[in-house]
């Protein structure tokens, strides 16, 4: 997986674009699966169809969020799929 650039992560206004456009932008310079380190912390981002399907429907349990990531996701997704671990994941996908 090609690692991204050290340089620091810069976006458009919110007024003009989403405030995610970067990740797209780096999607399309690095192909659809890459690493970001994010306060020395190394994060994967993939857009690539077959592994989303994989983290969102059949492989779920081998994608483990931490307690880090669901706290803090919790408070803009909530309690659902996207932002659910082991049991909890298994129960909603299967829905």
């Amino acid at each position: 997986m090609p690692e991204t650039p050290r340089p620091a992560v810069r976006s458009k206004s919110p007024s003009t674009a989403y405030p995610g456009d970067f990740l797209q932008n780096w999607s399309d310079l690095y192909g659809n699966t890459f690493v970001v380190h994010i306060l020395f912390d190394p994060q994967i981002f993939t857009t690539e169809p077959e592994f989303v399907k994989a983290i969102l429907a059949t492989e779920f349990n081998n994608y483990w969020k931490g307690p880090d990531a669901t706290r803090l996701g919790r408070s803009l997704l909530g309690f659902g799929v996207f932002n659910a671990d082991d049991e909890m994941c298994g129960s909603l996908c299967r829905l």
